[in-house]
Parts: structure tokens; sequence; C-alpha cells
């Protein structure tokens, strides 16, 4: 679970700093909470699978937010010309 976990936080890094200029700043600001949350869980040692699986669930929530922001904001975009 924690290298589900790990892995999911180092792609979704990479993710938001090549979109973060295309989101909402609140947008932002919650991404980046939830991120520190779930690290701040996996760091704990006494940490239950439940209360990591929980953290997990919220982080992937969020995550989609993203997503679901990039894909909005993609579809308002116009079309680049390729050549």
């Amino acid at each position: 679970m924690k290298n589900e976990a790990d892995s999911l936080l180092y792609n979704f890094q990479k993710q938001l700093d090549e979109h973060k200029a295309k989101l909402q700043p609140p947008l932002v600001t919650e991404l980046q909470n939830s991120m520190k949350t779930l690290k701040d869980i996996m760091n704990d040692k006494g940490v239950t699978i439940d209360k990591l699986r929980e953290a997990l669930k919220k982080f992937k929530d969020s995550a989609m937010k993203m997503g679901t922001e990039i894909y909005k904001n993609a579809k308002t975009e116009p079309p680049k010309n390729k050549k």
C-alpha cells in the first residue's frame, strides 16, 4: 500500500508541476494539502492500514479533480497548428 502511495505521489507531483499554470489557485492549494496529508500519514510509523487506505482514497479523489480541470481546460483551448 505504501509503495502504491509513493508511486502515485511521484507521478502526481510531475503532473501538478506540468499543469499547475492551467489550474485555479484554490485547486492547486487543495491538491498540495492532499499530498501533504498523505505524506504525513505515510511517515507515521503507527498508522493503520485502514487509515492509510482512507488517505489514499481521498488523495485519489483530489487527483481526479486535477484531471477533470485539465480536461475541461483542454476542451476550451483552441487547437494548436501542427507543422
